[in-house]
């Protein structure tokens, strides 16, 4: 789970830097899957550690429902762009899709390690 928790961080944070930087960098709000991300990095690191790895993936399965909840609402944008229509803010429907994804992939990923069906 902490390499799983790492490799979202790092999509995330790309996914927030390249959304700041698809918005011409008008809009901090485009960096929160970045910052997300930071988040998963680093609890992934310290799930790592002896000791740490209970609390710091409870701490990423958080960040991840935070994640989650907050980007929920870009999901009818993001499909309402995949099936052509116009959106207002394509590049934030796209993040916001990305984060709502991998905040899914590991709370499942979670879950079924905490049930004793997937691997650490």
């Amino acid at each position: 789970m902490p390499r799983l928790s790492n490799a979202i961080g790092v999509i995330l944070i790309v996914t927030g830097v390249a959304a700041y930087v698809g918005t011409a960098m008008a809009s901090w709000t485009a960096l929160i899957p970045a910052f997300l991300g930071l988040c998963f990095v680093v609890l992934g690191a310290l799930g790592g550690k002896p000791g740490w790895f209970k609390p710091a993936m409870i701490g990423a399965a958080v960040v991840a429902v935070i994640g989650l909840l907050g980007s929920i609402r870009g999901v009818g944008e993001l499909f309402a762009l995949i099936i052509g229509e116009t959106v207002e803010r394509p590049v934030a429907a796209i993040a916001q899709g990305v984060t709502v994804l991998l905040c899914i992939l590991f709370l499942v990923a979670g879950t079924r390690a905490a049930m004793g069906r997937g691997t650490q």
